[in-house]
């Protein structure tokens, strides 16, 4: 039951989003350091907590650097396929130590029963005494995931069984495991994009991901995004971009959105066109507690996905 005046869906207002490309489509570490130079010219637009150093949320979204990936993981048992063979998580895990080594241990399983190969885990080096108190205590244990398909598929192919993997490794994850209470949380798993955020200020994304320092790694675009969360609380897993956009905003749609989407077949996401492999079904579960981009950004990645032809 409501009490008192406050409604959180008149609450409103503009994050800040931005892109770096190259149209000759070259890769370069210069167009990901343009774009984290106007990302920190965006703290304007982005919320911060009481502590002056806990942000609302930012991020960076570019291309999958395979060499630079390749060069760095070359050091440790990790042998990466050619370009465009092998999905790359950014993978969010529990900060507890038991949670994250039981979560860890499913996905491995889970990884194997949807028809992948464990290729091996990355720590991404982070500079922990970059983000406030407030994001520092809920800072997730951060590492890169890397499989490959065990029937070598690429492209959109292999996209497909990545949207899979990711959708069903979550809702696993989160369910089944006592006390992770959605704390596991894949920020990309993807063969073509790889996703650098947090519950960041704009100008802590570069200080706080060592990788992004690197003169090595680089792509040839890149999106960037300063959140101002409004009707949801501040987040590492809220942070944008997200696996395909940066969303201006809380721009409260989801009054308009909800009824659209339930017109097109959305609640139907829950049943026959959850998606299917093995045998195993993966929903897309969407909760009023939602920001309104999750809505946006789930329906266009089934879609995408799963339109034509299905995911299977």
């Amino acid at each position: 039951m409501q009490e008192g005046l406050y409604r959180s869906e008149f609450e409103h207002d503009s994050c800040g989003i931005g892109a770096v490309v190259d149209l000759s489509s070259v890769p370069s570490h210069e167009t990901i350091s343009d774009a984290l130079y106007m990302l920190s010219n965006m703290e304007h637009r982005g919320g911060r907590g009481s502590d002056p150093k806990t942000g609302d949320g930012a991020g960076i979204l570019i291309q999958v650097p395979h060499q630079f990936l390749k060069d760095i993981t070359a050091r440790s048992e990790i042998n990466l396929p050619e370009a465009g063979h092998y999905g790359v998580g950014m993978t969010f895990f529990p900060k507890n130590k038991q949670l994250f080594q039981k979560s860890k241990e499913l996905l491995n399983q889970l990884i194997d029963e949807l028809g992948f190969e464990l290729i091996g885990y990355r720590t991404v080096p982070v500079d922990e005494t970059v983000p406030g108190s407030g994001a520092l205590e809920v800072m997730p244990n951060i590492e890169q995931l890397f499989v490959k398909h065990k029937d070598g598929l690429t492209g959109i192919e292999l996209e497909r069984k990545l949207y899979v993997l990711r959708n069903y490794a979550t809702s696993e994850i989160n369910t089944k495991i006592p006390g992770v209470n959605h704390s596991f949380y894949f920020a990309s798993l993807s063969s073509l994009t790889l996703i650098y955020k947090g519950q960041l200020k704009t100008d802590q994304v570069l200080a706080f991901y060592k990788d992004l320092q690197n003169n090595k790694i680089e792509s040839a675009f890149a999106i960037v995004h300063s959140r101002f969360s409004t009707n949801t609380f501040p987040n590492w897993r809220l942070a944008q971009p997200f696996r395909f956009l940066s969303h201006n905003g809380e721009i409260n749609t989801i009054s308009a959105d909800v009824p659209h989407f339930k017109t097109l077949g959305g609640e139907k996401l829950r049943g026959e066109r959850s998606l299917v492999q093995g045998g195993k079904k993966t929903s897309i579960v969407l909760k009023k507690t939602c920001a309104d981009y999750n809505w946006w950004w789930c329906y266009w990645g089934y879609d995408e996905h799963c339109g034509q032809p299905k995911c299977k």
